[in-house]
């Protein structure tokens, strides 16, 4: 495996140095055209051989940084194509193996890719050893040296950040040591236009050195990024696909751990059992509680109804004593009308009058009890006027 990725690798930066070589000749070959002679392109990138070094690992830089972008998006098409069957549980060990096969048939073209050597590394360890114990580990081990290597992918880049400003500072230099070369009091007016001249050169450089290295920092910021966006999701994939899937078996602790699932299934099924019991019979309680409940509910509301018909019974039995009473008064009535129709026509109670007239004269005469005849006497004409109310009454005097 150290040896494929070391051969990738130096492949990788010959195809980068390659590239880099030849878009340096195209560029300088186009910067030297007649046409680009005043240019802002030719002034910072031709006038000393430190700024040609520059362009080159500039170059250099960025070519490594494309075959990189390149390998990423291989890395993504391998991501959406790689795929195991769905995980239905805990599988056996020996399920490594099948799966090993299947990936081997169905991928062809995504050997190369990091997600396929990942999943590959992690079923022959577990098919070969025919255990799941350590996998955990092994997947981390897994995961950190994919991180080393697109770490590494990025080292010539790095290379090239550090020392852009060193040739540009030497080419600075350089440019100021050629500028003062000579340099002397004489002729110093004819000198110094070119000695300016050299002096801004030396700038130039500088600026050019500087520029190179932000570009290709932002270049490898960006495509850097990118690959560990992969790389994360691929570290995603296997936690989430391979970390749980197998079944994890020492021969060591087997007869232990067969010990402890008895005991586990014998506690449960006791558990479940006690839990069964429990529930009969507060299923139980509930039922006679239930029961209770519906017996005093039709107690109340017989003892409801009865009650309900004592009233009933006892309204009938007061409007009948009403009925009767009325009855006897309509009854009373007629016959006091009748004594008094009776009275009158006889002629009775006037003789009555006429006698109790007689003998209020002999009291009168005797001045007796006068006072209680006067009352006596307004008591039995008011009588006489309520009894024969229409009639004419003749008065005694």
């Amino acid at each position: 495996m150290r040896s494929f990725s070391f051969r990738k690798k130096q492949g990788g930066g010959s195809s980068a140095f390659l590239i880099g070589m030849a878009i340096s000749g195209m560029y300088y070959l186009f910067v030297h055209m007649p046409f680009m002679r005043d240019s802002i392109l030719h002034a910072y990138t031709t006038h000393h051989a430190t700024e040609y070094a520059i362009v080159l690992l500039f170059f250099w830089a960025n070519a490594e940084h494309l075959l990189c972008f390149r390998r990423g998006t291989r890395e993504k098409a391998a991501i959406g194509r790689v795929a195991l069957p769905p995980c239905q549980g805990l599988e056996k060990t020996d399920r490594a193996g099948v799966l090993l096969d299947e990936l081997r048939l169905n991928h062809v073209a995504d050997t190369n890719s990091m997600f396929y050597q990942r999943i590959q590394s992690a079923l022959r360890f577990v098919h070969e050893r025919q255990s799941a114990d350590g996998f955990r580990e092994y997947l981390e081990s897994l995961a950190t040296r994919n991180s080393d290597q697109v770490f590494d992918r990025y080292g010539f880049s790095r290379f090239v950040t550090t020392i852009l400003p060193i040739l540009g500072l030497i080419g600075t230099v350089v440019h100021f040591g050629a500028a003062l070369t000579g340099l002397s009091m004489e002729g110093l007016t004819e000198k110094l236009p070119k000695m300016l001249s050299s002096m801004g050169t030396a700038f130039n450089t500088t600026f050019t050195a500087m520029t190179c290295m932000v570009i290709t920092y932002l270049i490898r910021f960006l495509v850097e990024r990118r690959d560990n966006e992969q790389l994360h999701k691929i570290d995603s994939y296997m936690e989430d696909e391979l970390l749980h899937r197998f079944q994890s078996t020492d021969g060591a602790t087997k007869p232990f751990t067969d010990v402890l699932i008895a005991s586990n299934s014998t506690l449960l099924s006791s558990l479940s059992s006690f839990e069964k019991a429990i529930i009969d019979q507060w299923n139980t309680r509930i039922d006679a509680t239930q029961r209770r409940w519906d017996e005093l509910n039709q107690r109340q509301e017989l003892n409801l109804v009865h009650f309900l018909g004592m009233v009933e019974r006892q309204q009938k039995a007061h409007v009948t004593e009403v009925k009767q009473w009325n009855n006897e008064l309509v009854i009373a009535q007629k016959m006091t009308n009748e004594i008094a129709s009776s009275l009158i026509a006889d002629g009775q109670l006037l003789q009555l009058q006429d006698r109790l007239a007689e003998n209020l004269s002999l009291l009168r005469q005797s001045q007796r009890m006068e006072d209680a005849m006067h009352e006596l006497t307004a008591a039995i004409h008011l009588f006489t006027a309520r009894q024969n109310a229409g009639l004419p009454i003749r008065l005694a005097a």
